[in-house]
């Protein structure tokens, strides 16, 4: 009936309404999964597409959302994207080595310390450049390179969240998953706008 809609209202609007109902039923699909994380990222990843499709040609999107999302790991929102654009697409992952976050803990929202990295994570080697703030490209890490085949292992990488975590590293095929770290040493917690 999309053009009976647009016939009352836009054709924009129309869309518009019908996007925002399909994200009522991805919403719904996703609490019926038995791993709604990856019907979440799937339907993440469609709306991305919805956008883009709907907006003029050659736009270029900026998305910013969590390592965990963004990434390329099959079944999460990057490797659908991925899928559809191909190179067109660069994933940029964040790295921190010390500071604070925000987040659900004890039933309320509040600020928690990041723990220390690891030795050999990768927090704990960009930490030992002394740079404050860099962005590293981790495409193609040269495999017979003592200093950079080592991003074509798995290595930790701190994976936070919206829930307070004491374990805050995972192991990450880095160069697969990403295609450059963007890294600042110290970070501070969100801090929440007065209402």
């Amino acid at each position: 009936a999309r053009d009976r809609y647009a016939e009352q209202t836009t054709a924009q609007e129309a869309d518009w309404a019908i996007q925002n109902a399909r994200v009522v039923e991805q919403c719904c699909r996703m609490n019926a999964s038995n791993n709604g994380y990856f019907a979440r990222d799937e339907s993440m990843a469609a709306n991305v597409k919805w956008i883009l499709d709907h907006s003029p040609p050659e736009t270029k999107i900026v998305l910013w959302a969590h390592n965990g999302h963004v990434n390329r790991m099959a079944r999460c929102m990057g490797s659908h994207l991925a899928k559809m654009y191909g190179k067109e697409m660069v994933v940029l992952g964040f790295a921190t080595a010390s500071g604070e976050y925000t987040a659900l803990g004890n039933g309320s929202l509040g600020t928690h310390p990041l723990a220390v990295p690891p030795v050999d994570s990768l927090e704990w080697y960009l930490h030992a450049t002394g740079a404050p703030r860099l962005i590293v490209d981790v495409r193609n890490p040269p495999e017979h390179d003592a200093a950079g085949s080592w991003l074509g292992d798995t290595v930790l990488l701190r994976s936070i969240g919206a829930m307070a975590m004491e374990e805050q590293f995972q192991e990450v095929p880095v160069s697969a998953f990403y295609d450059a770290i963007i890294y600042v040493d110290k970070t501070t917690a969100a801090r929440q706008l007065k209402k």
